[in-house]
């Protein structure tokens, strides 16, 4: 009688043992994957450089694999800083970028962003002014010192600014005429009215007879330097951004608008950056307000591109 009892009260607890043993396995599995998982996964942040030069620019990076890489150099100037001497440049000075430098005309500028295969544009906007390209890995450093050559040798002739003021009068002529365009750029004004951020986006037709080209040459003065720039790499390794934005823009001297450089100049090999840089996985200042606006690609057509 004792057997068939002992075996009915194993046969009674089987099911559950054998569901204990069923769940054990897979409950452990799952910690496993998700312990795995934790331990893959990264911090966006992680990923992220920055270092200043001594000079005061800051060089940003971001390891993103692939066979594309961006660029883009940013400056903390914009509609917002302008004052009345200097209202609507912002507008005007996007549209001469990428035309004639010291070392070349048009032409030949327009001739080496083709060669590039990537893209490449400057806009403006209220708090800053880009100059960002999208290239193929092997052409990082052609493309970093076309940016550093339009930035800081333009010749920016009369005839030039002369041409982007009547391209700006039209431009400015054809927004005004569509509501959908005009109105969000009015409601902004209103709305931050007595504010340096409801100052005009667009250049105020008024203006377009009061700008030329010392008035665009005060403008750089005043917002082209070093302290004011972040130079920005996706795609690209950080040493070798430090690196490439030491050679184009090493040279400019904190508190001076830009110097001349040599583009065709070829960056040195690789080097690690001198101890007097300060680098960090993490930035050692407060977050930039340039890089908290990426993207900073305008509403209204305004800028100057290039494909």
């Amino acid at each position: 009688m004792l057997r068939p009892q002992t075996a009915r009260g194993l046969s009674q607890r089987l099911p559950q043992i054998v569901s204990t043993r069923r769940i054990q396995p897979a409950a452990s599995r799952r910690r496993q994957l998700a312990t795995s998982a934790q331990a893959e996964e990264k911090d966006p942040v992680e990923l992220d450089q920055i270092t200043t030069l001594p000079n005061g620019i800051r060089v940003a990076t971001e390891a993103l694999p692939g066979h594309f890489s961006g660029i883009g150099v940013y400056l903390d100037a914009g509609s917002r800083y302008e004052n009345e001497a200097l209202r609507g440049v912002s507008h005007i000075i996007d549209r001469l970028a990428f035309k004639s430098t010291k070392l070349r005309t048009v032409d030949q500028m327009i001739e080496s962003l083709e060669s590039l295969g990537g893209n490449i544009q400057c806009a403006s906007s209220r708090e800053s002014l880009m100059y960002q390209s999208a290239t193929f890995n092997s052409a990082v450093s052609t493309t970093v010192a076309l940016l550093a050559e339009t930035i800081r040798d333009p010749l920016i002739t009369e005839d030039e600014v002369q041409q982007q003021l009547e391209t700006a009068e039209y431009e400015i002529g054809e927004i005004w005429a569509k509501p959908e365009l005009i109105l969000p750029e009015l409601v902004h004004m209103a709305a931050y009215k007595d504010n340096t951020l409801g100052n005009p986006l667009l250049c105020p037709k008024e203006r377009l007879q009061e700008i030329d080209r010392d008035v665009v040459q005060a403008y750089r003065k005043e917002f082209y330097k070093p302290e004011r720039m972040v130079v920005a790499f996706a795609g690209v390794n950080h040493d070798e951004a430090v690196r490439l934005s030491q050679h184009y823009f090493g040279d400019m001297k904190k508190g001076e608008d830009s110097s001349t450089i040599s583009p065709e100049t070829p960056a040195p090999e690789h080097s690690s950056p001198p101890p007097s840089f300060t680098s960090s996985p993490t930035p050692p200042q407060e977050p930039s307000r340039l890089l908290s606006k990426i993207p900073f690609l305008k509403n209204l057509s305004t800028s100057a591109t290039t494909n």
